[in-house]
């Protein structure tokens, strides 16, 4: 019977390449550890390879199962680590997910991993599929999960792909490979079990090529979606959040293109998120303003432009610092400094936000700070915000962005920039 690994890491090209292997003990992850086992021996694979399994603390019998693996590990001279998993009851299953991920690519990183294998299956595939579809998502998102996933410098690559659970159990039973049953898989307390019990079933029986329609359905979707997303990167790499040029995008390309940034920040989201966002960005009535979109993360949008920044869980400081004595050529070229010129300042200067009644003076006159802001399509949530700097007498000689005092000669220069983040006060400089 052929050995499904070898076949998908020859078509991977990582044959020789040093693979981590996370296995749980059931059928199919130990159908991979038994094949893998067998390319070693042949000296197919690279045997600086390293095995993961872990220890959920759900069943009584986790810490059993995450044994079983070692033992096996043990008896055939693979490297194996055994991790913990701890996380709350609710919400498991995705808790559960992203740490395993988090763990799996700390351990790639520490022994020089690139390629992290998994045993999901076609019928895995169809299960996604259904759930997404259920649940809503993006283009990518309908097609399940992928073969071949490059995150974070790492690769999450899944031989087994486009092998059926049925494969996997007659390989097992031929082999005469002893693996772990888990009884939580029996439940139905999970949307995916619902499926698998159900759902899954009824398709099957409906149409015995179910699985081939799934994985063909992912195919397509899967160059639907790579034809979509390079179109809009090389949108955005041109265009940047400008909100006119967006809102002139063809919808699949408006909803592609948030969907791409979430996914550059690694914002979790659905269609109903990606619709909402649209939405936001098409109201006329709502130039401007902030929107939360997680915990982590916030939408902008300022006029003519958006963008999706991290919200700071602690203040956020920024100041400005201003020197007398021009910056050398390299410093100004890599900092952005505006220059003050003046006959005489009154010291010493401080920065503060803006404050009701600020007055501006210009060259035929005066200004308020607060119509400035309105002219220059200042967001109402940034307005507070901006930098001011004054002398010991308030009065004002620069607005971050938006002001420079020309009324007060030109015998000196004062190079002023802003810097941070910074936790706590910093000290002026003259």
């Amino acid at each position: 019977m052929s050995n499904f690994l070898l076949d998908s890491l020859n078509k991977f090209n990582i044959t020789k390449q040093k693979l981590l292997l996370a296995i749980s003990g059931g059928v199919d992850s130990m159908v991979l550890l038994a094949q893998f086992n067998e390319l070693k021996k042949l000296g197919l694979v690279n045997n600086e390879s390293i095995i993961v399994t872990f220890d959920h603390h759900k069943r009584a019998d986790s810490l059993d199962d995450a044994k079983f693996v070692y033992q096996y590990c043990l008896n055939n001279q693979l490297s194996c680590f055994i991790e913990n998993i701890e996380v709350e009851a609710t919400n498991f299953q995705e808790l559960a997910r992203n740490q395993r991920y988090q763990i799996l690519k700390e351990l790639a990183f520490k022994h020089g991993i690139t390629y992290i294998l998994s045993a999901h299956h076609a019928d895995d595939l169809l299960e996604s599929i259904l759930i997404k579809f259920l649940r809503g998502s993006n283009l990518l998102g309908y097609s399940g999960f992928q073969a071949w996933k490059e995150e974070d410098g790492f690769v999450f690559v899944k031989p087994f792909f486009a092998q059926s659970k049925q494969d996997l159990i007659t390989w097992a039973h031929s082999h005469h490979l002893d693996f772990r049953q888990d009884s939580s898989n029996d439940e139905d307390n999970y949307l995916r079990n619902k499926l698998r019990h159900h759902v899954v079933p009824l398709l099957k029986d409906y149409n015995p090529n179910i699985l081939t329609q799934a994985t063909r359905y992912h195919d397509t979707l899967r160059e639907y979606f790579n034809f979509i997303r390079q179109q809009s990167i090389v949108y955005y790499q041109k265009n940047g959040g400008s909100l006119a040029s967006f809102l002139a995008l063809n919808p699949l390309l408006q909803k592609d293109l948030i969907s791409y940034l979430f996914e550059q920040l690694d914002i979790s989201f659905n269609s109903q998120i990606i619709e909402e966002t649209i939405k936001t960005l098409q109201n006329p009535q709502k130039r401007s303003l902030i929107k939360t979109i997680n915990p982590h993360y916030s939408l902008i949008k300022n006029w003519e432009t958006f963008e999706i920044v991290a919200t700071s869980p602690d203040e956020t400081i920024y100041t400005l610092e201003y020197y007398s004595t021009p910056p050398s050529i390299q410093d100004q070229e890599q900092s952005n400094y505006n220059v003050l010129c003046y006959n005489n300042i009154d010291y010493p200067l401080s920065v503060r936000k803006p404050a009701r009644g600020d007055l501006l003076k210009m060259t035929y006159g005066t200004k308020s700070l607060k119509k400035l802001m309105i002219e220059k399509q200042i967001p109402s949530y940034r307005r507070n915000q901006l930098l001011v700097l004054v002398d010991r007498h308030n009065n004002i000689l620069y607005v971050e962005d938006i002001y420079i005092n020309r009324a007060l000669g030109d015998d000196h220069q004062l190079y002023i920039k802003k810097i941070g983040p910074l936790k706590g006060q910093k000290k002026e400089k003259k």
